[in-house]
């Protein structure tokens, strides 16, 4: 992703905020139009992106904040996914809650991997 394209969705989103009672929130279907989905419902990708989103962050800020370090880094990188995650858990998304699809895959195809490889060592 270029920095233009990431500050004009860090602009796209900040203009899609609601303030209610002074605090700042999101309309999921709003997060999902801003982050390219066409069925607010898609929450497992939704939060794939967030996490995207908030890695992208650190990225631009990293330069434009000129952070130096592992720390401040590291620092920039949990501030960004900890409001990412306010955002999300204010909107009653709980990333924990979600089913765990993507990691059920990676084991499975581990496990076929490791099995085919056992195959192949029982065959020599």
């Amino acid at each position: 992703m270029k920095k233009e394209e990431i500050i004009s969705l860090f602009q796209s989103y900040e203009d899609s905020v609601c303030i209610i009672d002074e605090t700042e929130c999101w309309s999921a279907r709003d997060l999902c139009a801003l982050l390219g989905y066409q069925q607010w419902r898609n929450f497992t990708n939704v939060i794939d992106k967030a996490k995207d989103f908030a890695a992208e962050m650190t990225s631009v800020n990293v330069q434009a904040k000129d952070l130096q370090g592992e720390a401040s880094i590291t620092q920039e990188h949990i501030d960004n996914n900890a409001a990412v995650r306010k955002m999300l858990t204010e909107r009653g998304i709980i990333p924990e809650n979600l089913p765990p699809a993507k990691d059920v895959k990676k084991v499975e195809r581990r496990l076929t991997s490791e099995q085919k490889k056992m195959l192949k060592n029982n065959n020599k």
